[in-house]
């Protein structure tokens, strides 16, 4: 599991009063509702290569890889999501998830905007777009730097 676990729960006096909230949040894990949590343990762990972290019976569940945690919640209703990746090495990806017939949604190529990605989806119907930059903000044109 991710090792920046230690929050502090003190809130010093500035963030108390709203003057400093930057690196406030220390971490977000987004929850993605399943129709069936084993079977998308399943998918993250055999065809994705994520390590399985703990579940609660058939209803909740976590995996992670690297500093990428993901919550598994059993649900009726599956609103589809879209989560994007930063990687080292999309092609790298993009070729093993080939490999391993996780179904591709939109085939790898360089964007406009300098990363490299791709999109695959699971059995839920959500969307995993994965990249990597290949150009600096500063090095493409019709880039707003704030």
């Amino acid at each position: 599991m991710p090792e920046n676990r230690n929050i502090d729960n003190k809130i010093d006096d500035s963030i108390k009063e709203g003057e400093n909230m930057k690196g406030y949040i220390q971490h977000q894990v987004p929850i993605l509702p399943v129709k069936d949590v084993i079977e998308t343990l399943d998918f993250f762990k055999e065809k994705l290569g994520f390590v399985i972290a703990w579940s609660w019976e058939d209803s909740y569940a976590s995996v992670y890889n690297a500093d990428i945690e993901l919550h598994f919640e059993k649900s009726e209703t599956i609103t589809p999501q879209l989560i994007y990746f930063y990687v080292k090495n999309a092609d790298e990806v993009y070729n093993f998830y080939l490999n391993q017939d996780v179904k591709i949604i939109s085939e790898i190529e360089s964007k406009p905007w300098g990363m490299r990605e791709f999109t695959f989806s699971d059995q839920n119907g959500h969307l995993f777009k994965i990249g990597h930059e290949e150009k600096e903000t500063k090095e493409i044109s019709n880039f707003t730097q704030y």
